[in-house]
């Protein structure tokens, strides 16, 4: 039954039946024969107003007395009656029927006669709505012993799971009364069965348990130590139950009966994390990359232009190609690529294609499955792709790679995925390609002896590490970072590097670039007998490396001249003085008059 319908709502559409105060009762006895589901007539007067009502029964009892039909309906209307609006809920004609045994005659909002609620009409209406909410409360029903049986399933798995438990538990309410206890927490307080504690008061099992503190202050107590009546020494927490914020519980968890197998399970903890570190430094080691931005050395306008480009590089994951002379560190930009970019904390993967046979490089790069070919193993290995999926593969001097490898790689570009030899299955990889070579790959694509759409498609980001010799404002920086080094291997005091031995190392055109730096200085201090480094001692190796690089002849002229300007430099800037000069080379004064007599300078 709902109060939004009204009573308008049920009256029929047809004419109401009525008649007026002037009629005789021979018109009532008429309507009523023609209707005989009608218990009473409205009387209404001229504004159609009720005026009263004719019942039935009323009728039938006048005609009975006065055995006269043609006397007027005004001797037998009655006057009690309730009046109810049409507007009006059907929760408001219930209560009136329930307050009131008078029938109730409906009219609009000026008073006017609209129709007659009957108790059949609403017994017939009710009925009906009766029926429904049996329908509805059958589906309900059926609904609930549905949910009642899979809330019962879900009851006895989760009561089988916590009797099961390893952990001994322990469950009261908020007023310390004992709900539940599982079979391990039974043999902890030395009970055997659950009806010696299931409802019984917490005090009565165990008067000092903590479950009180927990329900008193509703903060937890977690990996409590403490012992039981024999003496064992166990573990426990303890956790308060809350719903809506309100303490409706708490709750205490065994963690071990015994703290010898807490002993055991840290031991195997802590076996366990340093099995774990092991091989994470090793995997660190291996694959990782080894330097960042900052280990590339230098404050030139080359190197810092190069380090821009490689940051930006960093961002993307687009191929990234590496060109430049042996020596200038383009292993060294790879790894910072990678290291600054998301992929940073994945593999990054090293391959030298010039080290590997051809024979092997696509078993080296794409992996093979068992039996594939001779000697193929018992396992299948994964190839170096694979490996570096989510992370970075480097592939060094790639000029050298084959041609027939050159368009198997193409394709694994294109494409994303591998299959390994003998294999059938395509393998999908997620990859960051970074190559690098000395060589001149524009030439050799030229030369059709590098395929020129492997070329394109490697040279989307091209970088280039600049040679020594075009910064050689950056030469003292390495110097003085190679020193520092080598000295820091071989256990020596720190090595001085003069003014006049460090404008030797800036004239020299370093056709080994930064690796034969390295090599020069390292040669040199292991071989001085002090803690300088001269002039001297320099021009030696210098004039060493310049007969294995470059025409003896010519070249002994090129350091000659260099010695020679530089004796002019120093010696100008000093105001000729002799003794400041040689300190300033870092040579005895009798070693500064032979290279003056040697070179025909003269002192001013």
């Amino acid at each position: 039954m709902s109060g939004k319908k009204r009573i308008k709502d049920i009256i029929p559409s047809n004419t109401p039946i009525y008649l007026r105060e002037d009629f005789e009762l021979n018109d009532v006895l008429k309507l009523f024969s023609e209707n005989d589901e009608i218990e009473i007539i409205p009387i209404l007067n001229n504004q159609f107003h009720p005026v009263g009502i004719i019942p039935k029964n009323t009728v039938f009892k006048v005609l009975l007395q006065e055995n006269n039909s043609k006397i007027s309906i005004k001797e037998s209307m009655v006057y009690e009656f309730n009046l109810i609006n049409e507007d009006a809920s059907l929760d408001d004609l219930l209560t009136r029927y329930s307050s009131s045994c008078l029938p109730l005659i409906v009219v609009n909002k000026d008073g006017r006669f609209s129709g007659t609620i009957t108790q059949n009409k609403l017994l017939d209406r009710y009925q009906f709505q009766l029926a429904s909410i049996q329908k509805r409360y059958h589906a309900l029903s059926k609904s609930f012993k549905e949910k009642l049986k899979e809330f019962k399933r879900k009851s006895n798995l989760f009561q089988n799971v916590l009797d099961s438990a390893y952990e001994g538990i322990i469950v009261t309410d908020e007023k310390g009364v004992i709900r539940y206890c599982n079979p391990q927490r039974l043999n902890c307080i030395q009970h055997k069965e659950k009806n010696e504690v299931i409802n019984k008061h917490l005090s009565l099992i165990k008067p000092h348990s903590g479950l009180f503190d927990v329900l008193e202050t509703g903060e937890p107590n977690i990996g409590v130590p403490f012992r039981n009546n024999d003496g064992q020494e166990m573990v426990v927490s303890r956790v308060p139950i809350k719903q809506n914020g309100k303490i409706i519980g708490a709750m205490g968890v065994l963690l071990f009966k015994d703290l010898t197998d807490l002993k055991h399970l840290l031991q195997r903890v802590n076996l366990l994390e340093t099995t774990v570190e092991h091989y994470k430094n090793e995997l660190q080691s291996t694959w990782s990359s080894r330097y960042t931005i900052s280990n590339i050395i230098g404050s030139s306008k080359a190197i810092e232009d190069a380090r821009h480009l490689a940051l930006k590089a960093a961002k993307t994951s687009s191929p990234v190609l590496i060109l430049g002379e042996s020596g200038t560190g383009k292993e060294l930009f790879a790894h910072a690529i990678h290291y600054a970019s998301p992929r940073r904390n994945k593999p990054m993967i090293r391959v030298d294609c010039s080290a590997i046979p051809k024979d092997l490089l696509e078993a080296e790069l794409f992996g093979y499955e068992v039996g594939a070919f001779t000697g193929a193993g018992r396992k299948a290995k994964p190839g170096k792709f694979e490996l570096a999926d989510k992370g970075t593969i480097f592939l060094d001097e790639i000029a050298d790679m084959p041609l027939e490898m050159q368009a198997k790689l193409l394709r694994v570009l294109q494409e994303k995925e591998i299959t390994r030899i003998g294999g059938t299955k395509p393998i999908r990889i997620d990859f960051r390609l970074i190559s690098a070579t000395h060589q001149d790959l524009d030439k050799l694509a030229k030369e059709n002896s590098f395929r020129a759409d492997l070329y394109y498609r490697l040279n989307v980001i091209r970088l280039v590490t600049p040679p020594l010799r075009e910064r050689k404002e950056d030469i003292s920086l390495f110097s003085n970072h190679f020193l520092k080094k080598i000295c820091d291997q071989n256990g020596k005091g720190d090595i001085r590097l003069p003014r006049g031995a460090s404008e030797l190392l800036q004239g020299y055109d370093w056709p080994g670039n930064v690796r034969e730096l390295e090599n020069i200085l390292e040669r040199t201090v292991n071989f001085i007998e002090g803690d300088t480094i001269n002039v001297d001692d320099l021009s030696s190796f210098l004039r060493n490396s310049i007969k294995t690089a470059y025409n003896p002849p010519r070249l002994k002229k090129c350091v000659t001249d260099v010695e020679k300007k530089l004796l002019s430099e120093v010696i100008e800037s000093v105001a000729g003085n002799k003794a400041e000069a040689a300190r300033t080379l870092g040579i005895h004064r009798t070693t500064l008059y032979k290279k003056l007599t040697r070179f025909n300078t003269i002192i001013n």
